[in-house]
């Protein structure tokens, strides 16, 4: 089975929350409410919620 290139990239949405969880200032609000656009809370993914604490805390 040939390997995927993109087979462990995040998606555009995780991509979004990481960057809200990891990055500092302007760009941390800029992705939160980008991603925050594009996501029902009721409905977060297993891989998402363990970074909410480390994107309230950057916000």
């Amino acid at each position: 089975m040939p390997l995927r290139e993109n087979r462990c990239r995040p998606s555009p949405r995780h991509e979004l929350i990481l960057r809200a969880a990891l990055l500092a200032g302007e760009p941390t609000r800029r992705a939160y409410e980008e991603w925050r656009a594009q996501i029902d809370f009721q409905q977060i993914d297993l891989g998402t919620q363990p970074l909410l604490p480390l994107v309230a805390h950057n916000l």
